[in-house]
């Protein structure tokens, strides 16, 4: 019997010293990510991108207005908005007055992205452009 008594309250004293001195856990944790997203060819992409022309302002003081990108949706979900920013390397060369994106593309619809272009002065400017789209819509697959 009083092995028993020794066992039980070896016990209780360990329960009882987990109670005072807590578990160590946590009950709060907060982790912050960043993605980077490039576009690669690959046949099997949800959203297909191609360039379709390059924009080119003739020169000073002008405005131009072009398709720029083309997006296929090539997942099996309708997609219902897209977002598309455009930086450019030499801001003071021109500027990006007006962006027009699809509103909503259909399973295997294309739509293109517009954008007007205005030249500032100079005679001759070069930029690169970097586009990201996000887009929303329901999982099919639930």
């Amino acid at each position: 019997m009083k092995r028993r008594e020794l066992l039980f309250g070896a016990a209780t004293v360990a329960a009882g010293a987990g109670l005072l001195t807590g578990s160590e856990a946590f009950s709060r944790g907060v982790s912050h990510r960043q993605v980077r997203v490039e576009v690669a060819g690959d046949g099997d992409a949800y959203l297909k991108l191609e360039e379709l022309e390059r924009v080119t302002v003739s020169g000073t003081e002008c405005e131009t207005r072009g398709d720029l990108l083309s997006i296929t949706n090539q997942s099996k979900l309708v997609l219902e908005s897209f977002r598309v920013e455009i930086e450019l390397d030499d801001a003071d060369a021109f500027t990006i007055t007006d962006v027009s994106v699809p509103g909503r593309l259909e399973v295997g619809e294309t739509g293109a992205v517009t954008v007007t272009v205005e030249g500032s002065g100079q005679e001759a400017a070069t930029g690169t452009v970097v586009v990201t789209a996000e887009t929303v819509g329901d999982n099919p697959g639930g």
